[in-house]
């Protein structure tokens, strides 16, 4: 993912990996465990892509997370708080509606 930051990617190439990775996302997130740093991290570079300036781009990353957030809901829940100050719980709380 980190790749596609790179200036040489074009967005029809970073359209297709992340449909790619679309594709692959039970193999993909079944390789992560709860306390996972890869699973932070990938969360991470997905949250990169959704502030890309390509639009096909942040669109495939707000379908992964989305993905994510239905198929891991307590993992994205708990990265989610993890990552919040005291005064955002109500986020937390909101987010976690979404998946239930």
């Amino acid at each position: 993912l980190s790749d596609l930051e790179n200036a040489q990617v074009t967005e029809r190439e970073a359209k297709e990996f992340m449909n790619m990775l679309g594709y692959w996302q039970m193999s993909i997130l079944a390789c992560f465990d709860h306390d996972d740093d890869y699973f932070r991290l990938f969360w991470y570079q997905l949250y990169m892509k959704l502030i890309d300036g390509k639009t096909s781009t942040r669109i495939a990353a707000a379908n992964l997370l989305r993905i994510i957030m239905v198929q891991k809901p307590d993992e994205s829940a708990a990265l989610i708080r993890s990552c919040i100050a005291p005064d955002q719980r109500q986020l937390s709380r909101d987010f976690q509606k979404l998946t239930e």
